[in-house]
């Protein structure tokens, strides 16, 4: 097969054509929430492990939830594997059940797993950027987290588009993580890269919120932590009823969601 241009690929699979699971996420090296290149190893079903790489830094401006389908759905319409699953991480959600309905179009319809499913929001927006400055603490005072961490809360608090919301933490980032760049000697093209690599997560949650989850999860199995700040943990108990087709929980945190053996387990229990 020739090679992949917009997945990785976290695990071959057994056998001369083995069935695929699509994995979409937002993987950024560093992070300290466990991803699908945890989970994959832990696998035992056979299955090959394709994981979404995001479009190119820099073009994913004015791209819709539906543009990032096609740009991944590239390569499976033109290689054809049977794919066997849809998984989605957190946002991704959206985007892995979207995958599935396209799929389904010339096979039979992939099954859908959901690793802490959220709708995004510009509160949620700001807790990733809330959490990305927090994790800086070895490179900026408390004083320089607390005031970048404000002035990110202020934004979300006067803007409800997304879209925009993005782009000024993109700006408060760049501008408030200054002081620790400078002091670690990086220059300004530097400066920059890392600023537009964070402005293309916040693109793809802004992206993801494009797609409508209420009608698309129903047909999904959501694995839950029991973090209550994540997945369908921050909905009231009496209204997840009908959100997803069922709901598998773990007493975990969410960080350690996909890391857990337990977890991997159930997964091949579900692609059995």
């Amino acid at each position: 097969m020739a090679p992949l241009r917009n997945w990785n690929v976290l695990a071959p699979g057994e056998g001369p054509a083995p069935e695929v699971v699509l994995a979409v996420d937002f993987f950024a090296t560093g992070r300290p929430e466990a991803g699908f290149t945890d989970l994959a190893p832990r696998l035992t079903s056979g299955h090959a492990i394709w994981e979404t790489v995001p479009p190119p830094v820099g073009t994913e401006a004015d791209m819709s939830g539906t543009d990032y389908a096609r740009w991944w759905l590239a390569d499976v319409e033109e290689h054809r594997p049977v794919v066997r699953a849809c998984f989605g991480y957190c946002a991704g959600s959206n985007y892995a059940v979207t995958l599935a309905e396209r799929i389904a179009q010339w096979q039979e319809r992939p099954r859908v797993v959901l690793f802490d499913p959220e709708a995004v929001t510009p509160l949620g927006m700001y807790g990733q950027f809330h959490k990305v400055i927090g994790n800086m603490s070895t490179v900026l005072s408390a004083e320089e987290i607390a005031t970048a961490q404000k002035l990110g809360w202020e934004a979300q608090r006067r803007q409800s588009d997304l879209r925009l919301l993005g782009q000024e933490l993109k700006g408060v980032f760049r501008s408030e993580a200054g002081p620790a760049f400078d002091r670690l000697g990086i220059d300004d093209t530097r400066k920059d890269e890392f600023a537009a690599t964070f402005g293309s997560f916040l693109a793809f949650l802004a992206a993801a919120v494009q797609i409508e989850p209420a009608p698309v999860w129903t047909a999904a199995t959501a694995i839950s932590s029991a973090s209550p700040n994540n997945g369908l943990n921050l909905v009231a108990e009496a209204d997840r009823a009908g959100l997803v087709a069922d709901e598998v929980r773990f007493d975990l945190v969410h960080a350690d969601l996909l890391r857990d053996t337990g977890v991997a387990k159930a997964v091949d229990e579900l692609l059995r």
